[in-house]
């Protein structure tokens, strides 16, 4: 009742009291996350990996990396990568932290590498390597990046613009011999 009235704290005090100190409950631990989020978020990062919910931690350490906490970022996205989460977005967080962090491109490259091979089609990744280059002035390896990235967004368009110009002849195709039917008989 006091999740619904909007009391964090009685809500939060609730939800503790019939788990324990260290809930087993992986619901419990989800709730306890989410009402912590906003004032807690180290909290509501561990309630969430020891709920499972590594989507919600992941949520967390992005706001870490937006908000320029590289250490942090990196301790969050790693946590989340030893539980066995592997996504390309937790790869580059790993990557982006990595290289606020240590200033080494050749540090976080790795991470980058295994983005890739998650999901070669996946932009940030690229655009992440892109805007790292160009901050460092290596235009010409920017523009290699950022070409890499828009690539397979090309292909796919011009690959519909194909599709939809033969989808348009078909039809015409289709119009044209139904009315040179209708006009032979």
């Amino acid at each position: 009742m006091a999740l619904l009235k909007g009391d964090k704290t009685a809500a939060g005090s609730y939800l503790t009291s019939i788990t324990g100190d260290e809930p087993a409950n992986a619901l419990a631990n989800d709730l306890l996350g989410e009402i912590y989020t906003s004032d807690y978020p180290a909290q509501a990062f561990e309630l969430f990996m020891t709920a499972g919910d590594y989507t919600k931690a992941a949520g967390l350490a992005m706001a870490s990396l937006n908000a320029s906490r590289w250490d942090e970022a990196h301790t969050r996205y790693l946590a989340i990568h030893r539980a066995g989460f592997v996504r390309t977005d937790i790869e580059i967080g790993i990557a982006r932290a990595t290289l606020e962090k240590t200033g080494r491109l050749e540090d976080a490259m790795p991470w980058y590498d295994r983005a890739i091979q998650l999901d070669s089609h996946y932009i940030w990744t690229y655009l992440s390597l892109g805007d790292y280059y160009k901050k460092h002035n290596d235009f010409a390896s920017a523009e290699k990046w950022y070409n890499d990235a828009i690539m397979p967004i090309l292909k796919a368009a011009f690959l519909i613009f194909i599709w939809a110009l033969l989808t348009c002849n078909c039809k015409n195709l289709i119009r044209v011999s139904l009315t040179m039917k209708k006009v032979s008989l």
